[in-house]
């Protein structure tokens, strides 16, 4: 009994073996590949993986004789065509669409950040919709303070901030103050450190480890992160440097290259509205 099982076993791989062609080379449209195997069929195509790489072919341009061992059938294959293009234009248009909305909400990140909307800066982070009109103003004061300690002749707002021209956040802190003491100098950063801390707003910096369509990872050198609603994503790509402000949003779960699920901090950079 066993040896009528390895047997069957045995003519099945034969069967199996003989059922593709045997062309080690092929020419198709003019283009010759050589070391040839055969991979997926389908009722359109077939995929081929050769010397250089990959390729799917129509059947349409094989010859007849690899048509027939591939029951090419036009209608079923005129089908299949017909479908993948309908495919194919629903995800240009939505990817069109999405393109769109990334546009329109940098112009509104954009507007925002040139002072349109004067004293605020609303985000909708969540459900929630939020100011944060008062976070960039903390946020430049507390990097005007640590730009301009205490033995410092005058304190000057820093120019090239990432911060500045956000509403009034540049008026907002009076440059010409000096901080006599450094007891003075720290509490007024402990305080400002604390509002943004309570308030779960944070500026991240690092390397862009991977863009994916619901937003960005992030390594900040001692840990992964996940940003929803980065600015400008669609203008980054991997390995790039990223700053921006976001407010702390829980967890975030993905699977890494590995295959293995990975749970991260995620941050929401918000997305600009009209209030």
């Amino acid at each position: 009994m066993k040896r009528i099982a390895a047997f069957a076993v045995v003519l099945l791989l034969t069967m199996t073996a003989t059922a593709a062609p045997t062309n080690t080379t092929l020419t198709v449209k003019g283009v010759q590949y050589e070391d040839i195997r055969w991979g997926t069929v389908t009722p359109a195509t077939v995929t081929i993986f050769h010397k250089t790489g990959i390729a799917r072919l129509r059947l349409a341009d094989l010859t007849a004789d690899l048509q027939q061992q591939f029951h090419y059938d036009p209608q079923k294959a005129q089908v299949q065509l017909t479908a993948e293009a309908q495919q194919q234009a629903a995800l240009a248009e939505a990817d069109t669409k999405r393109r769109a909305e990334l546009a329109k909400r940098r112009e509104a990140e954009r507007s925002a950040n040139s002072g349109a909307t004067a004293d605020h800066l609303w985000k909708k982070v969540g459900n929630d919709v939020i100011d944060f009109a008062p976070y960039y103003k903390a946020l430049l004061e507390l990097e005007t303070l640590r730009n301009n300690p205490p033995q410092a002749p005058q304190a000057q707002a820093i120019h090239t901030s990432t911060y500045r021209g956000i509403g009034d956040a540049v008026d907002s802190y009076n440059a010409g103050k000096h901080y006599v003491t450094t007891a003075e100098w720290q509490m007024k950063q402990d305080e400002l450190t604390k509002f943004l801390r309570e308030a779960g707003v944070v500026v991240l910096r690092g390397k862009i480890i991977q863009i994916i369509q619901s937003g960005i990872l992030l390594s900040t050198g001692d840990q992964n992160i996940f940003l929803k609603n980065a600015p400008d994503a669609d203008s980054k790509v991997d390995g790039d440097f990223y700053e921006t402000i976001a407010m702390s949003a829980g967890r975030h779960k993905y699977v890494n290259t590995m295959g293995a699920e990975t749970t991260v901090r995620c941050f929401d950079c918000g997305v600009p509205v009209e209030k």
